[in-house]
């Protein structure tokens, strides 16, 4: 790694500078302007850039954790029950997303894919036959 600046890292530089950009737009920029509209007199304060990653991870660590205590203390193992009904791509992709994000948390997941012509009578049975199923299982 790149040192410059007292030992500073060419990130840890980057980093100060974006802050310091971050800093002077909310100050000298939207500050101003918000109070002037809402006659706000009390100092506001900047936003805060977080690490979407480390705020990612934190959420699923805890959510794990909260599954398996749940679990352990009923006996019965969370889950989520996701009927897809269409052949819509975006919705196709954000319900795979959610169900493997499900299953990485601890929790029986189960996606049911079901096409166009499917009526509201035979999403209604499907929905009957997915809870005797969990039913069966959460007691087995």
């Amino acid at each position: 790694m790149v040192k410059a600046n007292g030992g500073k890292s060419l990130q840890n530089m980057v980093d100060e500078k974006n802050n310091d950009l971050v800093d002077h737009f909310f100050n000298d920029t939207v500050a101003p302007h918000y109070r002037a509209r809402t006659g706000l007199t009390a100092p506001l304060i900047p936003p805060e850039v977080i690490d979407d990653k480390e705020a990612a991870a934190s959420v699923i660590a805890a959510v794990t954790e909260t599954n398996g205590s749940l679990e352990r203390e009923t006996g019965v193992q969370p889950g989520l029950v996701v009927a897809i009904v269409g052949d819509a791509p975006a919705s196709h992709a954000y319900v795979d997303h959610t169900s493997k994000m499900a299953n990485q948390c601890g929790f029986n997941s189960i996606q049911h894919n079901l096409g166009e012509e499917t009526t509201q009578e035979e999403l209604e049975d499907q929905n009957e036959l997915t809870q005797t199923v969990l039913m069966r299982e959460s007691h087995a």
